[in-house]
C-alpha cells in the first residue's frame, strides 16, 4: 500500500467511527427526549440524582446532541471524537456505579440498549470506548501523514 492508499483508508475508518458515534448519540438522545419524563423519573429513583434529575437529564441529552454535531463536520471531528471518548467513559462509570455500587438496574439509554444486561451494556460501552480511541488515533495519524506528504512536496 502506498501512502495515498493508507491515507484514504485511515480517513475512511476514522470517518466511519465518527459516524457510528453520531448515530449512537442521535439515537439515544432521541429515545431519551421522546419519553423525557420517564428518563427523569428513572434518574430520580437514586438518592444522589433525585434533586437534580431533570437538569442532569437535560445536560445528558444536550451533550449527546452537541457531540453528534461536532462529529458531523470535518473541522470539528477530532474534538467530537475526544468528546465521544469522555462521554462514553462518564456513561460507563455511571452505569457501573449505579449497577454494582447502588445495586440498581437503572438504564434508560433507549431502544435496543435497554434490552442489554448490565454486563452486556458495560461490554458495549467498552467497545465504544475502544472505537473512540481508535478513531482519535486514525484521525490524528491521517492528519500527520497529510502534513508529511505536503512537506515532502516543498
Amino acid at each position: 500500500m502506498n501512502t495515498g492508499q493508507i491515507h484514504m483508508t485511515k480517513t475512511q475508518l476514522s470517518t466511519g467511527i465518527a459516524y457510528l458515534f453520531l448515530f449512537v448519540f442521535v439515537y439515544t438522545a432521541f429515545e431519551k427526549s421522546v419519553d423525557f419524563p420517564t428518563f427523569v423519573q428513572s434518574m430520580a429513583r437514586h438518592p444522589y440524582f433525585k434533586d437534580y434529575a431533570k437538569p442532569i437529564a437535560a445536560v445528558v441529552i444536550g451533550s449527546e446532541i452537541l457531540v453528534a454535531t461536532l462529529l458531523l463536520f470535518g473541522r470539528t471531528r477530532l474534538i467530537g471524537l475526544y468528546a465521544s471518548l469522555l462521554l462514553m467513559i462518564a456513561f460507563t462509570i455511571a452505569l457501573y456505579y449505579i449497577t454494582y455500587v447502588l445495586h440498581s438496574s437503572y438504564c434508560n439509554c433507549g431502544g435496543f440498549i435497554n434490552t442489554l444486561s448490565a454486563s452486556q451494556h458495560l461490554w458495549f460501552n467498552g467497545l465504544l470506548i475502544a472505537l473512540a480511541i481508535a478513531g482519535i488515533y486514525l484521525h490524528r495519524f491521517r492528519y500527520q501523514l497529510s502534513i508529511k506528504s505536503n512537506n515532502s512536496k516543498l
